[in-house]
């Protein structure tokens, strides 16, 4: 068995990631059934989520089309609807340019909730603010540089 003593202050903290960015709701139940499918865009999309009326503590999902055996699970989780920043920075990727919400959509929304302008998606993230980290950076480091290259370039649609 192990003890508390035998993990280390990383472990810890990548054990407890972990726990947030598989909770479901506002509870710290974890849900395996949501790493199931994989994110897609419209095109790919063959699952979607469903609360089951006769079991409604249960998560489902179900099929939205013929799913042939062997066939990768597909859903959007909603990212159409979040910033490319934000789906980066909670799942790790985000959805090619453009199929996300583009600058003047997030500023219209975000003014409306919280009464002031979006921030800025990009801040610190341009080419000329981030450059290329060193090869033996971490990686985190260098996925938010392919990131930036791909969103916050000066023709990028945001």
């Amino acid at each position: 068995s192990t003890r508390l003593s035998d993990v280390s202050f990383d472990e810890a903290l990548l054990a407890l990631v972990h726990l947030h960015v598989r909770s479901f709701g506002d509870s710290d139940d974890m849900v395996p059934l949501l790493d199931m499918a994989n994110g897609g865009d419209d095109a790919e999309i063959n699952v979607e989520p469903y609360d089951p009326e006769d079991r409604p503590t249960r998560y489902c999902f179900r099929a939205t089309r013929d799913i042939v055996e062997g066939e990768e699970l597909v859903n959007d989780y909603e990212m159409p609807h979040v910033a490319p920043l934000a789906s980066f920075q909670v799942f790790g990727f985000p959805f090619r340019p453009g199929y996300q919400l583009d600058a003047n959509s997030l500023s219209e929304d975000y003014k409306m909730v919280y009464h002031e302008e979006a921030p800025d998606q990009c801040k610190g993230l341009r080419p000329h603010e981030f450059p290329e980290p060193r090869p033996d950076a971490d990686p985190i480091l260098h996925n938010y540089r392919r990131f930036a290259a791909m969103y916050c370039h000066e023709d990028a649609v945001q």
